[in-house]
């Protein structure tokens, strides 16, 4: 369902999802399911080019970020008319075309529950972009709260811009603390 709901989302803004196509793999006492999503090929993403300048000593310049903002608050908005959230926006999930063109790139695969592939970077340390809100129930595996998903994709992509503006990551606004369920050390907004 969340497939097809997507596949008619189309705008200039984001990366296009071509077709899919699905089957079933039978087996002596199982069977799988798999889906196999088309995407286009984006040409590349702003994290690998902030990675490629600043080995060169170079940096996103204003005008960059600009379009980069409004083409992303552009597709973003589109999904949310249409009732779909990105779930995750980082500066992996930003496609670059050119100095002027950006569109969103999904979690392939996360269609149907975008906010999993969140959960899970948040999980295994990996770099986030969450809301407070949404690291803070995350990292205290309250995994099943409700979080404002609009929210946290605003949130994602401000990070995004301000790491990608800044060349340093944002990771250190999350502070070392202890979780208050499990007690383990975490960071924590």
């Amino acid at each position: 369902k969340a497939i097809k709901k997507r596949l008619a989302v189309s705008h200039p803004n984001l990366l296009n999802l071509l077709d899919y196509a699905a089957g079933r793999k039978k087996e002596f006492c199982s069977s799988f399911y798999w889906v196999k999503l088309f995407f286009e090929l984006p040409s590349t993403d702003a994290r690998f080019q902030a990675s490629n300048r600043k080995r060169e000593g170079k940096n996103f310049t204003n005008e960059e970020l600009t379009h980069m903002l409004y083409n992303t608050v552009s597709g973003g908005a589109h999904l949310q008319r249409n009732g779909i959230n990105h779930g995750s926006i980082a500066p992996y999930s930003i496609a670059m075309d050119g100095p002027t063109q950006y569109k969103l790139i999904e979690n392939f695969g996360e269609l149907s529950k975008p906010q999993d592939n969140q959960i899970q970077r948040i999980m295994s340390g990996k770099s986030h972009f969450a809301s407070p809100e949404k690291y803070e129930n995350t990292r205290n595996k309250k995994l099943n709260l409700a979080t404002d998903a609009n929210k946290n994709d605003v949130w994602g992509l401000g990070l995004s811009i301000l790491e990608l503006g800044n060349a340093k990551t944002v990771r250190d606004i999350y502070n070392k603390t202890f979780c208050t369920l499990c007690q383990c050390s975490t960071n924590t907004m």
